[in-house]
């Protein structure tokens, strides 16, 4: 191994990081908002939410599965933070002159929204992730198409389910649940396809570019190891 010829040590993974949290955080807000996609009502993030999926594919494949459960708690952690702080800001009285009820219609839900999305990326995100882990050893890292979609489609299920449960759990005004989980699932799907196109390249381009190999990395920086690690690459 040339060691001249080594890369910057995960110069994407904060990059991917950024782009996976703002996509998360842009479905929790759209969440309450209802849009019509063809025949179907669904929340604002069902175009948002596989695209969380996708980046949470693409960590796993290129950076591997311990990193992914590490993200998924710091990602907890930002996501009440965000939420608290929301409606903290949304308890400040407004000035009698500027009346801003816009901001309790998009907002005033999203301390609902997000502790359901607590739950439901708990369960969907991590058995995505997981899955996904394990088919990527079992297949010995090929047919990546088929195994983001594998992954994806279990993973969407779970989310899909325990999102509406626990987002509508007391709430007397609600949608037809198993419509709109069916029809949450199918369309999220959709865009899961339509996604897991540009995945392959960003995978490939990750690959090529990052100093990561999940299965065999250098994280001992001691000189005697090294060196061992140097001569076993050659």
């Amino acid at each position: 191994m040339n060691l001249l010829k080594v890369k910057s040590h995960l110069k994407y993974y904060p990059l991917l990081v950024i782009l996976l949290i703002t996509a998360q955080l842009a479905t929790n807000v759209l969440g309450p908002r209802t849009v019509i996609i063809g025949p179907f009502i669904l929340p604002g993030g069902v175009w948002s939410c596989p695209l969380t999926f996708l980046l949470w594919d693409i960590i796993t494949e290129v950076y591997g599965f311990q990193r992914v459960k590490q993200l998924i708690i710091y990602y907890l952690i930002g996501q009440t933070f965000f939420s608290v702080l929301i409606n903290l800001g949304l308890q400040i009285p407004v000035a009698s002159s500027v009346q801003h009820p816009e901001y309790f219609q998009s907002l005033g839900s999203l301390f609902r929204v997000t502790f359901s999305m607590i739950f439901s990326m708990v369960l969907g995100d991590y058995i995505n992730c997981y899955v996904l882990d394990k088919l990527k050893k079992y297949a010995n890292e090929t047919s990546i198409w088929m195994r983001f979609i594998g992954a994806t489609a279990l993973g969407e299920l779970v989310m899909s389910s325990v999102w509406a449960l626990t987002f509508y759990y007391g709430v007397s005004d609600h949608p037809d649940l198993l419509n709109l989980i069916t029809s949450l699932y199918l369309v999220k799907m959709m865009f899961e396809v339509i996604y897991v196109i540009p995945a392959n390249f960003i995978v490939n381009f990750l690959k090529k570019n990052e100093v990561v190999d999940i299965n065999k990395r250098y994280v001992n920086f001691d000189p005697y190891t090294f060196e061992k690690f140097v001569m076993a690459d050659k």
